[in-house]
């Protein structure tokens, strides 16, 4: 997927790391035409997690993960319960921030983001008013 990436894109070849002491890293690309049109981000994430938990607020598109490592779990909201999710998941459209937890293990996450439909609007809790 990643061989598909527009060079020419200001974001082409863009690597940042996250969490660098740790050894968290992020790199993003952006799909030539006719894909940038309907996907905003291919990247990968890989590496010792800097945290326990990430919290993704709402947002206007989908998300593909596609897990090549240890599973991870999602919380929804406010919700007590997780789901854990081996394989990978699609997030269609969250309408509430979403709490993404992991092992100790190295992720290895390789996902899509799809274009955004609009802003969302949120309230002081993270859900979409």
């Amino acid at each position: 997927m990643l061989a598909a990436a527009r060079l020419d894109h200001p974001g082409a070849g863009c690597r940042r790391g996250v969490g660098d002491a740790v050894g968290m890293e992020y790199v993003s690309r952006v799909p030539r035409p006719p894909l940038d049109g309907l996907i905003d981000d291919l990247y990968y994430l890989e590496g010792a997690p800097p945290y326990a938990r990430l919290t993704l607020p709402p947002m206007p598109s989908a998300l593909l993960i596609v897990n090549l490592g240890a599973p991870f779990r999602i919380r929804a909201g406010t919700d007590i319960e997780t789901a854990e999710y081996a394989d990978g998941c699609v997030v269609t459209m969250p309408t509430r921030a979403l709490e993404f937890g992991s092992t100790p293990d190295p992720v290895r996450w390789r996902a899509l983001q799809a274009v955004g439909a609009g802003a969302v609007p949120t309230d002081a809790r993270g859900r979409a008013v």
